[in-house]
């Protein structure tokens, strides 16, 4: 487990930086890949991926924006607290004022 837990640590660290660049496909991909990793049970740095995607959720890049709430969503569902959770509450809030809806 504790290999599980320094591999994720070491590729959070490096992607969390990626989602700030400029170019929107990088930020788009390292929004997945920090998603996928939020569906795993070995996180430690949940709090510096919750702070880095929430303001991808306000990306110029519709995509970028999905891929930042699709992993916020799976931080949510990781909080299990339900609607009360602090990062639902926030893609509620967002869900209101997004500009692409379908």
């Amino acid at each position: 487990m504790d290999e599980c837990r320094n591999l994720i640590t070491t590729l959070l660290q490096r992607l969390l930086p990626l989602t700030m660049l400029a170019q929107p496909l990088p930020r788009l991909r390292a929004c997945q890949l920090v998603g996928a990793l939020m569906k795993t049970d070995c996180i430690e740095q949940l709090h510096d991926a919750h702070a880095a995607l929430l303001k991808r959720v306000r990306d110029k890049v519709p995509a970028v924006r999905e891929q930042a709430v699709v992993a916020l969503a799976s931080i949510a569902a990781s909080e299990g607290k339900g609607v009360d959770a602090p990062t639902v509450a926030g893609l509620c809030t967002l869900l209101r004022t997004e500009r692409n809806k379908v």
